[in-house]
Order: structure tokens, then sequence, then C-alpha cells
């Protein structure tokens, strides 16, 4: 079965069944996301859990695009990044794309809707 691409996946809205997919994008070599509600600052809030992500370039500005463009595309989605363990890629979160880290594991990050 063909991946879906992460517009294909998010375009089945809420109510759609899977809520979690591999996904085809550009610049990754995989990418694993959920739509779900995560209780963040103290609101039950939508978001994008991207929980496994490869890059194919690493470092190339890929994911910072991807950010960008759910940010335009998907404004009233927040981005939630599970379990993070690279430490260079914790800082590149919270410096450059301003995410917060999620203090009940202190390994995931957010980034909430306007």
């Amino acid at each position: 079965m063909k991946k879906p691409t992460l517009d294909e996946f998010i375009s089945q809205g809420d109510e759609a069944w899977p809520k979690n997919s591999w996904i085809r994008e550009s610049g990754f070599k995989s990418l694993y996301i959920r739509l779900s509600k995560r209780h963040l600052e103290g609101e039950l809030r939508s978001v994008i859990d991207l929980a496994n992500i490869t890059a194919s370039r690493p470092g190339s500005g890929t994911f910072t695009r991807l950010v960008a463009r759910l940010r335009v595309q998907y404004p009233t989605l927040g981005i939630y990044i599970e379990c993070v363990q690279q430490p260079r890629f914790s800082v590149m979160l919270v410096n450059r794309l301003g995410f917060k880290v999620n203090p009940l594991d202190g390994s995931s990050y957010y980034l909430l809707s306007d």
C-alpha cells in the first residue's frame, strides 16, 4: 500500500481512522505522524505529532522548512515532537524554532498554534 503524503493524511480530518501513519514527504527518508489531542499549557489542543523523523540530509534545513509549511498550511494545529534523542536537534527546536520543552517528560517539544 502506498504511503499517503502529509497533506493527504491531514486532509482526512479529525474523524478519520487511522489517526497515525508513515507518510511520504519530500526531503525525508521516513516520517511517522499522528493527529492527536494533547494537554498542553492547561488546555486540550489539536496537534500534529511528529513521532519518528529521519531527514534524507540532516542539517540541510528540511525540518525547518516542514515546520514553516505546517504553520502556514495548518495554522490551527500545534506541532508536537516526541522523544527527541539528538541534543543538537533539541537545541535547534528551542533556540531557532521557538518550541517549548514538555515539562512532563523533558524529551518532547511542542509549538502551539497562534
